[in-house]
């Protein structure tokens, strides 16, 4: 098994001085529309490069910005009751499309952690370049995916589950990261051992 690591905090960070978009709204915590835009189109080419295939491509046409903010740009300032109404910049949107090819691949992607996984599942990029989406929300609960949505990790199997994906993404915030993986290697060599533990019975 190959893990490979990509670190957003450090890539937005050194690239900030050169970017003119805001990532992150000033009264939210998560990324904004354009940052999940730019971590969805860094995550494609990274896996391209491990994998040797080719995802399908983000073209971005230009950017707007919203006299209003979309609600997960102000999660917190929501959150905080303020007496008047907080002093916001505007977040930029991506506006792009999707360039696709005869030898494009969509591999089927599998999310495993905290709620920034909210915002790359709920883009629209994320069904044009991947298949078979789905978001295991702290490896406790399904919170996408039509097949599985709403079922809980204790109750299904992981080791069978996760044959069922190409890509596999584990993801957490700095704030999250003394309890990464989220209990997800757990989980899977209980699998394991359910099914040591079956095959046994057979044998007997």
């Amino acid at each position: 098994m190959k893990l490979d690591h990509i670190d957003f905090n450090s890539f937005f960070m050194k690239n900030k001085a050169q970017s003119e978009e805001p990532i992150f709204p000033k009264g939210g915590v998560h990324w904004g529309e354009y940052g999940i835009a730019v971590a969805l189109d860094s995550l494609s080419k990274h896996i391209e490069h491990i994998r040797g295939i080719k995802i399908p491509t983000i073209e971005l046409e230009e950017v707007v910005y919203s006299d209003t903010l979309r609600r997960s740009d102000r999660d917190i300032s929501d959150a905080m009751n303020l007496l008047t109404e907080w002093d916001f910049y505007k977040m930029p949107t991506p506006i792009y499309k999707i360039k696709h090819q005869n030898n494009d691949v969509k591999p089927r992607l599998l999310i495993v952690g905290d709620s920034y996984g909210y915002g790359l599942t709920n883009s629209p990029i994320i069904n044009e370049q991947y298949s078979n989406v789905e978001f295991w929300y702290y490896n406790r609960e399904i919170k996408s995916g039509k097949k599985n949505h709403g079922i809980k990790i204790k109750d299904i199997n992981v080791k069978e589950e996760i044959n069922r994906f190409d890509v596999i993404l584990l993801l957490s915030t700095e704030t999250n990261l003394y309890k990464f993986d989220f209990g997800f290697a757990e989980s899977y060599y209980k699998g394991v051992e359910y099914q040591f533990e079956n095959e046994i019975k057979k044998s007997n």
